[in-house]
């Protein structure tokens, strides 16, 4: 086993095998790899295909546990001649915006690797809460190489797009850092609705104290004497004036819920690294009928519900947080032209 003490695993392959766990053991990080085969990520979110996976026989038997230092150093040799599919792009988003929608129609092309939120980049992130020695040098080191073994393609596969959490905009630095030349993006949508969907089902990161990223923007002290309406409200202007930073400084696109889907195969297609044959408009389209974050049901646009639905608490509370920050992202944004709009006349997705 990789984790015996006084073994040297500096010189492992993990061909075949991906990080799923980062955690700390004597004062280091550490890895937790699960052997992926040549399994494709389909489902909506990264740690749903890492269950599926550790379902198999194989992965209930056998573990590998390994220093940070050992991927780092694989990576770094190229891992050893292992098919890999280059990233392409990086997803963020404000949440419950779309992001899910376009990571699922890349889904649907075998060029493709798509990994949509994978939870070690948490740990990664804030790695310094729990490691206070660990240098933003190490941390990007640690970043290419967490990535690099993410974009394993054991099908041939040419691309891999990420998609980021939403509180991960505080970090887009150290994501630029490590990967300057990969282009980003930055969903958004009307504040109010993402708000209302919190109320209704509430990310752990919109529970005060959960991640220290956000509770230095919002003092814990202050969110629990507050209400949870003006509470996530809070939290979505900080993202939402974190991602118009990121935009207006031009190295993040700002993309509109508004604009979805048909952007994707049209403005966004390069930077995707999409065909523009029919076969693959097709595919696209098709996964657009359905629910992206559960494929089983079929899509139901939902924004005027949500509009409908915000009390005027929350509203208050959205408007005065997110205003300035979604008019800017708005002005940001990736225009959509006519062509793409006659694509797809109602383009009010998730």
């Amino acid at each position: 086993m990789d984790h015996i003490d006084g073994i040297d695993v500096t010189g492992a392959s993990f061909a075949g095998w991906i990080p799923i766990r980062l955690f700390i053991r004597d004062d280091a990080l550490w890895v937790d790899w699960c052997f992926r085969g040549a399994h494709t990520f389909k489902q909506p979110f990264f740690r749903q295909d890492v269950e599926t996976l550790l379902r198999k026989p194989f992965n209930v038997v056998y573990r590998r546990h390994t220093p940070i230092d050992a991927l780092v150093a694989w990576a770094e040799r190229g891992g050893d001649g292992v098919a890999i599919a280059p990233l392409r792009a990086l997803v963020g988003h404000v949440s419950r915006c779309g992001s899910t929608l376009i990571c699922q129609m890349l889904a649907t092309q075998s060029s493709h690797v798509v990994v949509s939120e994978p939870p070690m980049l948490d740990m990664l992130l804030g790695v310094n809460q729990r490691l206070s020695h660990v240098s933003l040098n190490e941390k990007i080191r640690w970043l290419r190489a967490l990535v690099f073994a993410l974009c394993q393609a054991p099908n041939g596969e040419r691309h891999t797009v990420m998609k980021l959490d939403a509180w991960h905009v505080f970090e887009y630095d150290l994501f630029r850092a490590a990967f300057p030349d990969v282009p980003m993006l930055f969903v958004f949508r009307d504040p109010v609705e993402v708000a209302v969907s919190h109320i209704q089902e509430t990310a752990t990161y919109m529970i005060p104290g959960a991640v220290g990223t956000i509770t230095r923007c919002v003092p814990f002290d202050e969110a629990v004497w507050t209400s949870p309406e003006r509470y996530i409200a809070a939290v979505l202007g900080e993202i939402y004036a974190a991602g118009a930073e990121a935009c207006e400084g031009g190295g993040v696109m700002a993309l509109s819920y508004r604009s979805l889907p048909s952007i994707v195969w049209t403005q966004l297609r390069e930077v995707l690294g999409l065909g523009d044959d029919e076969a693959t408009i097709r595919s696209l389209l098709a996964c657009t009928e359905r629910d992206a974050k559960r494929p089983s049901d079929t899509f139901s646009d939902d924004s005027h519900r949500k509009r409908d639905e915000a009390s005027p608490v929350l509203r208050e509370a959205v408007v005065a947080s997110c205003a300035r920050a979604y008019e800017s992202l708005q002005k940001c944004a990736v225009a959509t032209t006519p062509l793409a709009s006659a694509s797809c006349p109602d383009t009010s997705l998730q």
